[in-house]
């Protein structure tokens, strides 16, 4: 998905489940190689499956 992203010049890509959980995480070995792919071609990820999930009136984790 990414290397689409990259080759249609995207500057943004809307995703439903993100690249990282809940935690702080150092960004090494395949984690880096897809964020520095983003970072390098200027593209923003934006992840919404986590947002929507804890929403009070339309997330099921509430």
């Amino acid at each position: 998905m990414f290397d689409k992203a990259i080759k249609e010049k995207l500057d943004l890509l809307i995703v439903h489940h993100g690249l990282f959980w809940g935690i702080e995480q150092t960004i090494t070995g395949l984690m880096y190689k897809r964020v520095s792919k983003l970072i390098k071609n200027d593209i923003a990820l934006y992840a919404c499956h986590l947002p929507l999930d804890a929403h009070p009136v339309v997330g099921n984790n509430t």
